[in-house]
């Protein structure tokens, strides 16, 4: 990819609304977080390939670097809000340009859009 992309998680109440959100470059460190280094599965690189260094302020691996064929997998923590009505809520995620604003688009049988949305989550 030519556009080193942010990815985006938001929690939505039943009328569409953001309630909790998350947005980061992918693999970024967060320094509140006791997480001091990342490693990379050596599998993710082709031979004779490597990483140049960290990128702690856009990113671990930005999306720029990313290879193609290769899957990488992050964990995102979000967190809620301490006075977040126990309820049904959705989860909303993606990717865009922190320049543009412009995000990536999402296409599958039957969707065209710019984000993923995952309904049906319960909020005790």
């Amino acid at each position: 990819m030519a556009v080193d992309y942010k990815l985006f998680v938001h929690l939505l109440d039943s009328a569409g609304n953001l309630v909790a959100n998350f947005d980061h470059y992918p693999f970024s460190l967060d320094p509140s977080l006791p997480v001091t280094n990342i490693e990379v599965n050596p599998a993710y690189l082709a031979d004779g390939e490597s990483l140049p260094g960290y990128y702690p302020a856009t990113g671990m691996i930005p999306t720029g670097r990313w290879l193609p064929g290769r899957t990488l997998v992050e964990t995102v923590a979000l967190a809620l809000p301490d006075d977040l009505p126990a309820g049904e809520y959705s989860l909303s995620l993606g990717m865009y340009d922190e320049q543009s604003m412009q995000r990536l688009p999402v296409s599958g049988p039957g969707v065209e859009s710019d984000q993923i949305v995952i309904g049906g989550i319960w909020v005790d």
